[in-house]
């Protein structure tokens, strides 16, 4: 039961934090209110606020102090990720449609997206058979522009642990208790397949707000305490609980931190310089971090995440070199949410997606392979890889999935009819 007070708050503060995701160039508020609080009063000034706060001042200033405390920034915060939650522009939603084909129109609604939401930058990568058909972005964002990904990482963390099953040693059907013997019971149970696949029963948190001194071995053995859903491979819930232990039990079995088997394995051979994990809300320094938040908590760029995704589309293999073995890149492109599949159940009774280890599937065919897969994050970040066509879209920004969805839906649209014409 170590710590596991501080872990249930923790859970809290991300439920709470799942309120304020960053939205349009408005990172997290209360942390402007420190980086911009150049004269160090506890408030900030027309003259120390940036632009997106600037915008709202004076409504946001209810004491009419002349500066925004932390308290009245959170309310700001509040206020626009309510605004933000509305319904996307139908007009805007559909303007794509009416413009001709090709990647000029499909940027030409990008910069319309940066402008008239707005957000800070976007990001977009296409390609086909390993060959890049299309790469632009736009505000301020270029190619090397770093930002948290959210649930784009869990494709990471799965293919990081898919290295050690290529290497044997780890198994995605042994049960955890052979890796770990403080994890008995149910929880003992579980397989790394379920853990990597949210069929668990280990709940839906993603534990994204945790101690900052906590270490990985810290959050898998408070996760073990918390309540479970369910017993291991009955449900499938969508959450980051079981990556953390799943991650730990790598941690054992290398004798190596996280952060070291990730740059090791993934990272180094990819050349994702500028990709690593931390915390999901407040981005610290790559080399304090000590329990990273492996479901939801990498920052990473277009030029970083290109390359995995072209790896895993090319069944494993970077620049002539073998990264994942084809047999792991078609066990993590399985779908493990649906009943026929041995595992779980459909996601839920209106959605008809499965998940394989790691990574959505958008589509499934009869003996439970997705040729489409795609692992979007909460704050923008759209990946995707169809098999069927060898080809990949990666969207970026740093806003609101739900806000984005339809305009990247577009845009996904309309890259894959330009694709079949490759």
């Amino acid at each position: 039961m170590m710590r596991v007070d501080m872990l249930l708050r923790g859970l809290c503060g991300g439920l709470l934090a799942g309120l304020l995701l960053p939205g349009a160039a408005m990172a997290d508020l209360s942390a402007a209110q420190a980086r911009y609080d150049r004269n160090g009063d506890g408030a900030l000034s027309r003259e120390e606020a940036p632009p997106a706060v600037l915008r709202y001042f004076t409504e946001t200033d209810a004491d009419k102090s002349g500066g925004l405390t932390a308290e009245e920034l959170d309310g700001l915060a509040l206020h626009l990720t309510a605004e933000r939650q509305g319904t996307p522009d139908p007009a805007l939603r559909t303007w794509l449609e009416t413009q001709p084909a090709g990647f000029a129109s499909i940027d030409a609604y990008m910069r319309r997206l940066v402008d008239e939401l707005p957000l800070e930058g976007a990001g977009i990568f296409v390609s086909k058979a390993g060959r890049t058909i299309h790469q632009e972005t736009f505000g301020i964002y270029d190619p090397q522009t770093v930002i948290p990904i959210a649930s784009a990482s869990k494709w990471l963390t799965a293919a990081t642990i898919m290295t050690l099953v290529d290497e044997g040693l780890l198994d995605l059907d042994t049960p955890i208790s052979a890796y770990w013997d403080e994890a008995t019971g149910e929880a003992g149970r579980m397989t790394l397949r379920q853990m990597l696949s949210h069929t668990a029963g280990t709940g839906g948190s993603h534990l994204a707000d945790q101690p900052r001194d906590f270490t990985l071995e810290d959050s898998a053995r408070g996760a073990l305490a918390l309540p479970r859903s369910g017993p291991p491979g009955e449900r499938f819930q969508y959450g980051g609980v079981s990556m953390q232990i799943a991650g730990y039990i790598a941690e054992r079995v290398s004798g190596k931190p996280w952060a070291e088997l990730f740059e090791e394995r993934i990272a180094g051979p990819l050349g994702m310089e500028r990709t690593w994990y931390g915390f999901a809300q407040k981005p610290e320094p790559r080399e304090s971090v000590t329990n990273p938040i492996l479901a939801a908590g990498v920052y990473s760029c277009l030029e970083d995440y290109a390359p995995f995704l072209l790896m895993l589309a090319a069944d494993g293999v970077h620049d002539g070199k073998r990264v994942l073995s084809a047999a792991a890149v078609d066990e993590m492109m399985r779908d493990y949410a649906d009943g026929g599949a041995g595992l779980g159940q459909r996601t839920s009774a209106s959605d008809p997606r499965g998940y394989g280890l790691g990574s959505w599937c958008d589509e499934m065919t009869p003996d439970g392979a997705c040729p489409v897969a795609q692992s979007g994050g909460a704050f923008g970040v759209s990946p995707r890889i169809d098999r069927r066509t060898d080809s990949v879209i990666l969207l970026m920004t740093k806003d609101r999935m739900p806000m984005m969805r339809p305009y990247w839906g577009a845009i996904i649209a309309a890259s894959e009819k330009l694709l079949a014409s490759e």
